[in-house]
């Protein structure tokens, strides 16, 4: 290919780009938001910019230039949580929060909910305080989900915000950050729930062993809402079908989502761990 021909398929990769973002943001946004927001991303500049959203009470904060503006299309502008739920949920659980946008998601449309929004990320998480610290039924958590309470590494795989992933503290690298990790059941003690309606999960990976290490809790959620991610570790999709065999209903959203839930008269056997 020569010189001409390459500089002339970037020109038009760079313009395929700016339409399929342009159309993006646009679906969600105003035609001056949609245009800043692929501006930032082309410049690869990140700034806090904070949006309205008609029946969110509060702004919500995005950074332009990531990953955030795809995210709230998604998830705000195009209600990507959508699930028909079993029963109103009175609990919910977001694990790998982000930036709150899910929590922000579930709060307007359940607001007599109590959610606790967990993220480890400390930079995501500063995000996640402020979009959520006016909402007095969100919980913020600067905490990673683990099969077990204590420290977890968290690794950085040069990606984007929302791809940080945690391993064992002992297989940490020089360039991992040490952060607190908490089990669901430690999680329900400490908050004294009895119960979970609605558990979701995006966690990059670090599923696989909060599945495999499922007994204790499992009965006690209603229904949850997951990203898998067997492409970063082999055997996610195993360890949650497998945790998940009681689940009477199993649906993808966009090829992203699997969403479970239990039938209505399932009750579940309290472990003796979570009684009072």
């Amino acid at each position: 290919m020569s010189r001409m021909a390459r500089i002339g398929k970037a020109m038009l990769d760079r313009l395929v780009l700016v339409a399929r973002r342009l159309s993006l943001y646009w679906e969600s946004l105003s035609f001056r938001d949609a245009v800043r927001f692929t501006y930032l991303d082309l410049a690869s500049r990140t700034t806090v910019i904070e949006l309205t959203r008609r029946g969110y009470a509060f702004p919500i904060s995005v950074r332009g230039g990531t990953c955030d503006i795809r995210t709230f299309c998604q998830v705000i502008g195009a209600d990507g949580y959508q699930q028909e739920l079993p029963t109103e949920p009175s609990v919910i659980v977001d694990a790998g929060a982000h930036i709150g946008l899910a929590s922000l998601w579930y709060a307007n449309r359940y607001p007599n909910a109590r959610i606790i929004a967990l993220e480890p990320d400390r930079k995501n998480y500063e995000l996640l305080e402020r979009n959520t610290r006016s909402y007095a039924n969100i919980v913020a958590l600067n905490a990673a989900l683990w099969s077990s309470s204590g420290t977890v590494a968290l690794t950085d795989p040069h990606a984007d915000s929302w791809a940080f992933q945690v391993r064992r503290q002992e297989d940490a690298s020089m360039s991992d950050v040490l952060v607190p990790a908490i089990c669901l059941p430690d999680l329900m003690q400490a908050f004294n729930l009895d119960h979970i309606d609605l558990l979701k999960v995006d966690i990059e990976g670090a599923e696989k062993e909060v599945f495999e290490n499922s007994v204790e809790w499992i009965d006690r959620v209603s229904a949850m809402v997951i990203e898998l991610h067997d492409r970063l570790k082999s055997g996610c999709s195993r360890a949650f079908y497998n945790a998940t065999t009681g689940f009477s209903d199993q649906s993808t959203h966009d090829g992203e989502i699997t969403f479970v839930r239990r039938d209505p008269g399932f009750i579940a056997r309290k472990p003796a761990r979570l009684r009072a």
